[in-house]
């Protein structure tokens, strides 16, 4: 791929003339992250790992193939999502061009910041003002953290908790409970800072923010929470616009995009180990997104594959097959939007151009 279009992606800029910030090491970094963090994971057990044992049957084709829907379920439900909560503002190509480069910027920025908190400047680029874009990137944080703290608990239903973190162990005599306890009721805090905020009372929130922020050591970023709580309020005001059927729309969207993020590795252990419990398998997922939320590195990498080792050891037995559904989660999971963004975004943003 030429230079020029990577640093056409890496110095895209909204209509106030911010960067997105890309550049090739936040695109190497994570790739070269995730493959140390595999070899580290992996280098005791290189006997055990041989090529006989990694030939992919029809049933394994299968499982990838049940994968790839599971990737074109997630996509398609942030498509739908963005069409739908801009009202139909974002024709249907669009909508997909913005997911795509969000997902790219997920990819090459920290789990903790997420690529959908600079998607305002990606619709910007369809004439969504960059205040309304702000609105619409905030209703999305609900959405999606909505989910994250409806799913944890509905999976212990299915699932009993001492059986989905059991292989999990951590150094320094840190309780896994304990601390997954702790980032579930930091994303529930947050669930109720957005919706107050967004829904209820964001005149409240914008006042509980001014006033935290004026304590001497959180000062320095007062002009941040202003500037987040003026957001809130205009939020506020587009979404009590909004009938019952958008929110169940776009709810519904985001259900559809996590269940299958969340099933890809269902049907990848369908595929390889067709005789595995399956309930488990989808179990654990919730705590692997729910830890990569908060995640520093770009795109979970490093962590997303120690989580997979550490969460899946006990249900895949072989060290070759482990190694192989390691490297496919993240080649789907990951890597094809690196990929996307990186090779295909610069394509579709030249043609935008072009049309303007």
């Amino acid at each position: 791929m030429k230079t020029v279009e990577i640093s056409y992606i890496c110095n895209m800029k909204d209509e106030n003339g911010q960067r997105a910030g890309f550049s090739w090491y936040r695109i190497v970094l994570p790739i070269v992250i995730g493959l140390l963090v595999i070899w580290w994971i992996f280098a005791d057990q290189l006997s055990e790992i041989h090529l006989s044992e990694m030939k992919i049957t029809q049933q394994g084709w299968i499982g990838i193939g049940l994968a790839l829907l599971c990737v074109f379920g997630r996509e398609a439900g942030f498509v739908c999502r963005y069409r739908w909560i801009s009202n139909g503002d974002l024709k249907w190509s669009q909508a997909f061009k913005v997911c795509m480069m969000t997902e790219f910027a997920s990819a090459v920025t920290p789990s903790s910041a997420g690529g959908s908190s600079i998607s305002m400047i990606f619709m910007n680029r369809y004439g969504i003002a960059l205040g309304r874009g702000t609105t619409l990137m905030l209703s999305t944080l609900l959405f999606d953290t909505a989910f994250y703290v409806l799913a944890c608990p509905l999976t212990l239903l299915l699932v009993p908790w001492h059986e989905i973190v059991a292989p999990l162990e951590l150094d320094y005599g840190i309780d896994t409970t304990v601390l997954i306890c702790l980032l579930y009721s930091l994303m529930a805090v947050w669930l109720v800072v957005l919706f107050i905020g967004i829904v209820v009372w964001p005149h409240w929130i914008k006042k509980a923010l001014g006033a935290i922020f004026t304590l001497p050591f959180l000062k320095r970023w007062n002009g941040w929470a202003n500037h987040f709580g003026d957001n809130m309020l205009e939020a506020s005001e587009e979404l009590k616009n909004y009938g019952v059927s958008w929110w169940l729309k776009c709810m519904g969207a985001t259900i559809t995009s996590w269940l299958s993020r969340y099933l890809m590795m269902n049907a990848l252990i369908f595929g390889f180990l067709p005789g595995a419990d399956h309930l488990l398998v989808f179990a654990r997922q919730t705590v692997v997104w729910l830890v990569l939320v908060f995640c520093p590195t770009p795109g979970g990498s490093g962590l997303s594959e120690w989580l997979f080792n550490g969460l899946y050891g006990d249900v895949i037995a072989s060290a070759s097959l482990a190694f192989v559904l390691a490297l496919l989660w993240r080649l789907l999971s990951y890597y094809i939007f690196l990929l996307a963004g990186a090779v295909v975004a610069p394509l579709w943003l030249k043609g935008d151009e072009k049309e303007n």
